[in-house]
């Protein structure tokens, strides 16, 4: 499949670039990045002046540009802990990154060396806090800030931050297709389970619909894999699974039979089970999880070991990294299963705009669906 990189000029005149590798492309707009991408097609034997196309060492130079893109993220990843930390549902998106610009600038000034490499000048920060109770007697924190901070380059990079839950696909809407309507046949019994699992019932019905067309009983005798949930009986019978149930704050196990397997409440329940117990290894990488219960989890080591080849970095890295996902350009290579089953599963979802599921403390972790599909960016 070809790949190449095009420069070209936008609407206003700014030069933009455009990567298409593995039959998939992403616009490149930043400035900064844009001029990053320059330096390092430059650094490969390319004079970039103005619109052009690259079709040669193309792998290589964006493999450099992706590890340098990583590293930005891992550099504001502390703002974005910082950020979750502050009550800020009241405040105006405009305040909101003034806060969290201040707090990375305040964390710089102590020097908490916390592996920030970047710099503001003429910034200052003054935070300070106040204590309120509001409806029910709960306590929350009101936030008061008094920031200046110069406009610098790197607003966009906080953009890109305060953001960096999203998660870009592209694939026709199926919302209505008949096959997500069979699965809301048993609405009841997936929330029932979405609830015990901390999971997002839309998620677990899209899967299902990806899976099996919502269809339980046709599903039982016909294939290596049964019922709605399409659970791997090879794989499966005879083994235990756990999963953390929030109806009891405790782990629970079970061990898979085929009754189990046959009957819809069970299967239900344990492709619940299975995709919690993924979200949880992969540190809620919700579309890491998806593929997992797509690949298998040896196969999906194969995509994760050649991404940890080809990327420079550790599986270990990328699996403690919930927002990385550049492994999603590897899944072709295996020649098994579905390599566009996230985008699959998401394609079903009623709800287009966040899943939601629950770490153990019950803290909501979201991840902001994008579909450009409409804007004419079909992978």
């Amino acid at each position: 499949m070809k790949c190449y990189i095009d420069f070209y000029y936008d609407n206003n005149n700014e030069l933009v670039a455009e990567i298409h590798k593995q039959g998939k492309h992403k616009t490149v707009t930043y400035k900064r990045h844009v001029n990053k991408l320059i330096e390092i097609a430059e650094k490969h034997g390319y004079k970039i002046n103005g619109e052009c196309r690259i079709e040669d060492r193309v792998i290589t130079i964006t493999q450099e540009f992706d590890r340098y893109m990583h590293k930005q993220r891992n550099k504001l990843r502390i703002l974005g802990n910082i950020t979750d930390d502050l009550i800020l549902s009241r405040i105006d998106p405009t305040t909101k990154k003034k806060i969290a610009m201040g707090t990375l600038v305040a964390a710089l000034t102590i020097g908490t060396g916390i592996g920030i490499t970047q710099t503001m000048s003429n910034a200052e920060t003054t935070i300070t806090t106040e204590t309120e109770t509001v409806n029910d007697d709960i306590e929350t924190t009101t936030i008061a800030e008094d920031i200046k901070i110069e406009e610098v380059e790197n607003n966009s990079d906080l953009d890109e931050l305060l953001n960096e839950s999203s998660f870009h696909y592209s694939y026709e809407d199926r919302s209505n297709d008949n096959k997500i309507n069979n699965c809301k046949r048993y609405e009841d019994i997936f929330e029932k389970y979405a609830h015990m699992y901390g999971l997002d019932k839309n998620l677990l019905m899209a899967l299902s619909a990806q899976e099996s067309s919502g269809d339980h009983y046709n599903n039982l005798y016909n294939g290596p894999a049964c019922g709605i949930m399409q659970i791997e009986k090879q794989v499966h019978i005879g083994t235990n699974t756990s999963a953390y149930n929030f109806n009891t704050n405790n782990m629970e196990t079970i061990t898979i039979t085929e009754d189990s397997l046959n009957n819809l409440d069970t299967n239900i329940k344990i492709g619940a089970m299975l995709l919690r117990q993924s979200i949880e290894k992969y540190n809620y990488n919700i579309p890491l999880a998806l593929q997992t219960y797509n690949f298998g989890q040896g196969n999906m080591n194969k995509v994760l070991d050649t991404c940890s080849q080809q990327e420079n970095i550790s599986v270990e890295e990328m699996t403690n990294t919930p927002t990385y996902n550049n492994w999603l350009n590897y899944r072709n290579f295996l020649n098994i299963g579905d390599p566009e089953y996230v985008e699959h599963v998401f394609s079903f979802l009623e709800n287009k705009e966040t899943i939601t599921v629950l770490d153990r403390n019950s803290k909501q972790i979201k991840i902001k669906l994008i579909n450009d599909y409409e804007k004419g960016k079909h992978y």
